[in-house]
């Protein structure tokens, strides 16, 4: 079920229409979440986003002519 979470994240990154800091409040609004369950799936998104950050920044220190 995350899944469908992380592309309406995505969406709403994408969009820039709002601060992704807002985004509990917008998953509670959509998707009927209570607070503490959308801050956890916020928290999990954004851990998500930094650990691919971390692998993209790893292959290129790995393999710098690419």
């Amino acid at each position: 079920m995350d899944t469908i979470y992380f592309m309406f994240l995505d969406d709403i990154q994408k969009s820039g229409k709002i601060n992704m800091f807002g985004a509990p409040r917008v998953l509670r609004e959509m998707f009927d979440l209570d607070k503490q369950e959308s801050f956890k799936i916020v928290e999990e998104w954004m851990k998500s986003k930094e650990v691919a950050i971390n692998k993209r920044l790893w292959l290129r220190i790995l393999n710098p002519m690419k």
